[in-house]
């Protein structure tokens, strides 16, 4: 999922049905409150409001990838 942060992506795209992950309640704190907070915290260390917008859709299909089995439609 994408986020926003220094104006490189918009929040009606970030909010955007095609953006966003179905995730099971019963997870929802131990992966999506953390596993996946982790994963972005890291990447904005690592490359701050600098992001562009193509590392930011990058690292959202990365997450999709090594998470995406547990979304749900």
């Amino acid at each position: 999922m994408i986020k926003e942060r220094g104006g490189s992506v918009a929040w009606q795209e970030i909010h955007s049905l095609e953006n966003l992950r179905g995730i099971p309640l019963d997870i929802n704190t131990e992966f999506h409150l953390s596993l996946i907070a982790i994963e972005w915290n890291r990447f904005y260390r690592r490359f701050g409001e600098k992001a562009t917008r193509s590392q930011l859709v990058e690292f959202a299909g990365l997450i999709d990838k090594k998470y995406g089995r547990l979304f749900v439609p």
